[in-house]
C-alpha cells in the first residue's frame, strides 16, 4: 500500500513558488471547494478535510476547538504556508475583515436610506399600494412590506 503522504501529494498541484503559490487540491471536494482526503485510522477509512490534513502533516496537531484557516482565502489550497489555526470566531472575523463575510443580499436593498424609507411610508399612508411602491422605488416587494410595516428602519 502506498504511503499516506504520497497519496495526499498525488492530489496536489503545486505552483512554481512553493512558498507563495497555492497548492491546489485536485481531487474531490466538498461543496464550497474544500478538498477531502480519505485516511485509514484505526482500521477504518475516514474522510478528512484536505487543508486540515496538510496543516497537521506539515505543521502541528490541531488543538481541540480550533479550525484551520487560509491566509489566501482559497478553499482548495493545502499549502501549509497559507494555513493557520484559529477559533471559529477568529475565522469568521478574518472572513469579514477580508470582505468575504455575510449573507448575499439583494443589491436593491442597499439603496435604502432614511429619506427613501420616509417617502415610502408616506406614500403607503396616502393610499399607494405596496405593489406600486415596489415599482416606484425599484425595491423588492418583500423589502417594501418590511419598510411599510415598520419591521426595518424603525
Amino acid at each position: 500500500m502506498r504511503d499516506e503522504m504520497d497519496r495526499f501529494l498525488e492530489k496536489v498541484s503545486k505552483g512554481q513558488d512553493e512558498e507563495k503559490d497555492c497548492w491546489t487540491w485536485t481531487a474531490s471536494t466538498y461543496r464550497g471547494g474544500y478538498g477531502h482526503f480519505r485516511r485509514l485510522v484505526g482500521g477504518k477509512w475516514r474522510m478528512y478535510k484536505a487543508h486540515r490534513y496538510a496543516y497537521e502533516a506539515f505543521k502541528q496537531q490541531l488543538e481541540p476547538g480550533l479550525q484551520v484557516c487560509h491566509t489566501c482565502d482559497n478553499p482548495s489550497c493545502v499549502n501549509p504556508a497559507h494555513l493557520f489555526s484559529g477559533t471559529a470566531k477568529q475565522n469568521m472575523e478574518d472572513k469579514v475583515k477580508k470582505g468575504r463575510g455575510g449573507i448575499p443580499r439583494n443589491p436593491k436593498h442597499n439603496l435604502l436610506n432614511k429619506e427613501i424609507v420616509e417617502k415610502m411610508r408616506d406614500d403607503y399612508k396616502n393610499g399607494m399600494s405596496q405593489a406600486e411602491i415596489h415599482v416606484k422605488y425599484n425595491q423588492s416587494r418583500q423589502q417594501v412590506s418590511r419598510v411599510v410595516n415598520n419591521q426595518i428602519w424603525k
